[in-house]
C-alpha cells in the first residue's frame, strides 16, 4: 500500500509554488546573507536566514489569500475589466521590484515586497477571471467552464 505520496502528488501545483523559490534557496540565502553583512558587517545566524527565508517563501499563498478576498470587493466597484486591468498593472511593480533586489544588493526586502505584490495581483485575477468567464459563457456550460478554469490555474501553476 502506497503512502501519502500518491495523494500529495495530485496536489502538484502547491509543489511547484514552493519550489519556484527552493530551487535556487541557496543562491537566495546567500544574497540575503551577503545583503545583510554589507550593511551590519556582521553574518545572519542560521536561525534568522531560516526564518527570513520561510517568511519568503510563505508570501506567495498568504498575499494570494487576501488577493482573493480583495477581489470580490474590486470586481464589484470596477467591474471584471477594471479589476483585470488592476491585478495585471500590480504584476510590473512587483516583477520589477524582485529583479531591482538584485541590482540594488544590500536591499534584499525589495523581494518580500515584490512577491507580495505580484502574489496580490495572481489572488485577485485568479478569482476575477473565474468570474468573468462563468458570466460570458453559455448557461448550459457555465459549470463546466468554472471548473476547467480552476483546474487549467492548477495544474498550469
Amino acid at each position: 500500500m502506497q503512502d501519502h505520496k500518491t495523494i500529495n502528488s495530485v496536489f502538484f501545483w502547491q509543489g511547484y509554488i514552493a519550489s519556484v523559490l527552493n530551487q535556487p534557496y541557496l543562491q537566495i540565502e546567500n544574497y540575503i546573507n551577503e545583503s545583510w553583512t554589507e550593511r551590519t558587517e556582521k553574518p545572519l545566524q542560521e536561525d534568522v536566514l531560516n526564518v527570513l527565508w520561510s517568511l519568503l517563501n510563505v508570501c506567495f499563498p498568504i498575499a494570494t489569500i487576501f488577493g482573493q478576498f480583495l477581489a470580490a470587493f474590486l470586481c464589484k466597484e470596477l467591474g471584471r475589466k477594471g479589476t483585470a486591468l488592476l491585478a495585471s498593472f500590480l504584476y510590473i511593480p512587483g516583477v520589477l521590484l524582485c529583479a531591482a533586489s538584485k541590482y540594488l544588493h544590500p536591499y534584499f526586502e525589495l523581494l518580500y515586497v515584490g512577491r507580495i505584490l505580484w502574489s496580490l495581483a495572481n489572488g485577485i485575477n485568479s478569482v476575477n477571471a473565474t468570474v468573468w468567464i462563468v458570466e460570458c459563457a453559455p448557461p448550459e456550460i457555465r459549470g463546466r467552464m468554472a471548473a476547467m478554469q480552476e483546474f487549467f490555474m492548477a495544474a498550469g501553476r
